[in-house]
């Protein structure tokens, strides 16, 4: 199982390369989120590990980017699960971004939280 899901995730850049730069967007990342949510509450998967990692992941280079630029102010140690679940309670209750741009959907969930000092 392990080695599954290692070797899956050593081949996601080269999937990504191959396939070119494509966008995340909102349904995805409500498909990444219900697979995430599934795999917390004990179907772990290969496929929501995968799907929780890539959620995760997501979130957090989101998070640190505007947290960067001066959009989101996170409290420090705060935990990618906790911003995880602000992002997937943000999907679940605005089911109208799944056309959306996902770091836009993500930057909007995480700001509704913890504001920053630039807009």
């Amino acid at each position: 199982m392990q080695k599954i899901l290692l070797a899956t995730l050593l081949a996601m850049p080269l999937s990504g390369i191959a396939a070119g730069a494509q966008m995340i967007i909102g349904k995805q990342l409500i498909e990444m989120a219900a697979a995430h949510t599934t795999y917390a509450t004990g179907d772990k998967s290969a496929k929501n590990a995968v799907q929780s990692t890539l959620l995760l992941g997501y979130v957090m280079g989101v998070a640190d980017a505007a947290t960067a630029l001066g959009g989101l102010c996170t409290p420090l140690g705060i935990k990618r699960g906790e911003l995880a679940n602000i992002v997937i309670q943000y999907l679940s209750k605005n089911p109208q971004v799944a056309s959306d741009d996902g770091q836009n959907v993500v930057y909007d969930a995480l700001r509704s939280r913890y504001p920053g000092t630039k807009k």
